[in-house]
């Protein structure tokens, strides 16, 4: 197919340029439908009557539906998004990209979806796919899923299939004061409903001293079972954030901040604080997973994308190799700028 890709590029790149906007503005409808027409129009940048023109072509060839609600993909719009995946993989040469960055990080594997979650929302509930679909090949009978909180794991959650599996999902950190639905208490009481499994929660502010935390786990058996079945996880999915971000959202004083940035933090996970080169220069006391136990988890599936992000997930994945990452294109190509 690759090798057809690029006769296609060279014979008729006009004919390339068409298909990558048909295929983005189908995929945009299938992620925000029912949607109307002006409204796309001004998500996508693109006028209207180059939108109406396309939307009456998708409708005459059965893969759209136009109704005064909005428009809407049909079964046979699906199917074609689907089986369009890997043709747009290969098109944008995602394949070697995804090799060259396993190989510079040494990754178990990684998955490249086209775009940047920075400025298209549709790229992280893609992301959010991807995930759940590589998450459902590690998930069986007996396993302890971890996850952490977020809004790119909420979008894993969302995405995964509804099975039933003997699972126990964990949240593997306390709370950090995010919105209720992107915390990791929640995301694991859905990702267990969708995969017929059971949960248990966390209700422990993620910023305790360890000797609260001691005191709390001895007094309390439900805390002290999270803390112990934590330490036995088997599936592990974390998004990761920048260091700055991350440090404002969990309350750290402008002086750390500012001491974190200068010692050249650029991303954060489980509370832990890396610089470009992947070494640790300060970590928080947190409840739940601590970035030793990463190491003896089997299989760790780190999802995070955007340019934005892309120090950031070079520093943490430098410190912890052999994980699996699921990334976008504009992530990507920043992150091998930086290698």
């Amino acid at each position: 197919m690759e090798r057809i890709i690029q006769l296609h590029k060279k014979i008729a790149p006009k004919l390339m340029e068409a298909v990558e906007i048909r295929y983005n503005i189908l995929r945009y409808i299938y992620y925000a439908q029912p949607i109307g027409r002006r409204v796309l129009a001004g998500q996508l940048a693109m006028g209207e009557r180059v939108i109406r023109a396309e939307t009456e072509f998708f409708k005459s060839q059965g893969l759209l539906n136009i109704t005064p609600a909005g428009m809407t993909v049909t079964p046979e719009g699906e199917a074609l998004l689907t089986g369009f995946i890997d043709y747009i993989h290969k098109l944008r040469g995602l394949s070697g990209l995804e090799q060259e960055l396993a190989d510079k990080l040494a990754l178990r594997q990684t998955v490249i979806i086209p775009g940047n979650c920075d400025c298209d929302g549709t790229v992280k509930k893609e992301l959010g796919q991807a995930a759940a679909r590589l998450l459902e090949q590690y998930i069986t009978d007996g396993t302890t899923l971890a996850v952490t909180g977020g809004t790119t794991t909420a979008e894993v959650a969302a995405a995964l299939h509804t099975v039933k599996k003997d699972v126990l999902v964990l949240p593997a950190r306390g709370g950090l004061g995010e919105e209720v639905e992107y915390q990791a208490n929640t995301i694991a009481a859905a990702m267990a409903k969708k995969l017929g499994g059971t949960y248990r929660l966390l209700y422990l502010p993620d910023l305790l001293s360890p000797e609260t935390i001691n005191t709390i786990a001895s007094q309390d058996p439900g805390v002290r079972e999270v803390l112990t079945r934590l330490k036995h996880t088997d599936v592990l999915v974390v998004s990761l954030g920048r260091a700055d971000t991350l440090a404002r959202f969990r309350g750290l004083p402008e002086d750390k901040i500012t001491e974190l940035i200068d010692s050249g933090a650029t991303g954060e996970a489980l509370g832990y604080y890396f610089n470009l080169q992947g070494k640790l220069v300060y970590m928080n006391h947190s409840v739940g997973l601590h970035m030793e136990d990463v190491t003896n988890i089997k299989t760790v599936i780190t999802v995070a994308g955007g340019y934005s992000k892309a120090a950031a997930i070079v520093s943490v994945l430098r410190h912890n190799r052999h994980q699996m990452l699921i990334t976008d294109e504009a992530a990507a190509k920043k992150m091998l700028e930086l290698l």
